[in-house]
């Protein structure tokens, strides 16, 4: 039997070439959704996006409530664009500890915290490198919000609301939410004194909704923090 030839040795170590990994559907959905923004609004979204991935490089990318999302042993920050500015929120935002003064002053949300951007210039890389750093390591060490529950009544939504619902197009969105939260909503609504307030709370609830949030009863007597 004659021998092999260098020729086929040779030819038996080429290697495969390599087969890129497929993004995500969510990553594809990230995508999508930045670059049907204005130029404005993507580059700020896409800077974000960059500085997530830098400050926690497992990080897992998710599409929620039609937002891009991201977690890390559980919910870490997600963002989403309104008309006028990208609104970037951190999931249990309230046990980071804020010492660039970023956040937006929200002290009835008793678990989210938001910074609200209206150019890519003003994301500044150590401030979301270092929230995100700290959120994460608070999912680590099991770190989280837990709202203390109070007995309150069972309500029905008004044909009214129910309207204003539907005509924003968030009725199912609303009715995929947990049972005490539809609750809550409408016993925080029904207790405003004024019809003036109870509009508001209207639009608060319709706001909390397209950024997939809520607002837990405003007492701190109802918050404690566990873990860590």
């Amino acid at each position: 039997m004659a021998p092999r030839t260098g020729r086929t040795i040779a030819a038996s170590k080429v290697a495969r070439p390599s087969v890129a990994r497929r993004p995500s559907p969510a990553s594809t959905n990230i995508d999508v959704y930045l670059a049907q923004l204005p130029d404005w609004q993507r580059q700020i979204g896409e800077k974000l996006r960059a500085l997530v991935h830098k400050a926690a490089a497992t990080i897992v990318e998710e599409w929620k409530w039609t937002s891009p999302y991201f977690s890390h042993n559980g919910p870490v920050c997600f963002f989403w664009a309104s008309k006028n500015f990208v609104k970037f929120t951190f999931r249990q935002g309230s046990l980071l500890v804020d010492q660039y003064q970023a956040f937006d002053s929200e002290p009835e949300n008793l678990h989210n915290r938001s910074i609200r951007y209206t150019d890519a210039k003003d994301v500044e890389d150590k401030v979301i490198i270092e929230y995100v750093k700290q959120a994460v390591a608070n999912n680590l060490q099991d770190k989280k919000i837990v709202v203390k529950g109070r007995t309150r009544p069972t309500l029905t939504m008004s044909p009214e609301i129910r309207a204003t619902f539907q005509k924003a197009g968030l009725m199912k969105v609303y009715e995929a939410r947990p049972y005490y939260q539809r609750n809550g909503y409408l016993s925080w609504i029904a207790e405003g004194k004024q019809e003036a307030t109870r509009q508001k709370r209207v639009v608060r609830m319709l706001d909390e909704l397209r950024e997939g949030t809520y607002m837990p009863p405003q007492s701190k007597r109802y918050v404690e923090v566990t873990g860590g």
